[in-house]
């Protein structure tokens, strides 16, 4: 059994289709930031990044930290196992921060942070 998910936002349509999920947890921004990353001896990944305005001095630590994390996990674990990672950017005070779902990481950036 299989369910569709449609989401409409302004011009916009965004679909779906997979089995019956045990959770299921839905992003929305403006644009994400998309880049493709390909750790060294590993298959290519991409990244979507969402995040908050306001935050852009601190995108690319993001980027740079996330990549990081995945050549070195890749390297100690094997491959990331799925085709694309999403980083939402979240209020540092959100109990959503450290959450993360297959192909989902919650995080936050600060303005403290160097």
């Amino acid at each position: 059994m299989a369910w569709m998910l449609a989401v409409a936002l302004a011009a916009t349509t965004v679909a779906a289709r997979q089995t019956p999920p045990d959770e299921v947890s839905l992003t929305a921004g403006l644009e994400p930031r998309v880049e493709r990353f390909t750790p060294a001896g590993q298959p290519p990944i991409e990244l979507r990044f969402f995040l908050k305005p306001g935050a852009d001095d601190q995108a690319q630590r993001v980027v740079d930290t996330t990549r990081d994390a995945l050549q070195r996990l890749g390297d100690w674990l094997g491959p990331f196992p799925y085709p694309r990672l999403t980083v939402v950017d979240v209020s540092w005070r959100s109990p959503l921060v450290g959450a993360s779902y297959p192909g989902l990481i919650v995080a936050s950036t600060r303005w403290l942070a160097p």
